[in-house]
């Protein structure tokens, strides 16, 4: 994204260092929904495909969580 909108490092959260899944996790949700919102970044061939990745990643870390609790 850097590459594509070097001024966007401002506009996305603040990455986690803690380890922990759930800030991993939430902020990832932070970051798939700030790039959702700026339409002309995710419409961007490479930022698409490597949010595709993310989301992706993402829904399933999410239902692992949910399989893991039962």
């Amino acid at each position: 994204m850097y590459g594509v909108k070097p001024e966007i490092k401002e506009e996305l959260p603040t990455k986690v260092t803690t380890g922990v899944l759930d800030d991993i996790l939430k902020y990832c949700r932070l970051l798939i929904d700030c790039i959702n919102a700026k339409p002309e970044l995710a419409a961007n061939p490479a930022v698409k495909t490597k949010l595709n990745y993310l989301s992706e990643a993402f829904n399933d870390d999410l239902e692992n969580l949910k399989v893991s609790k039962i």
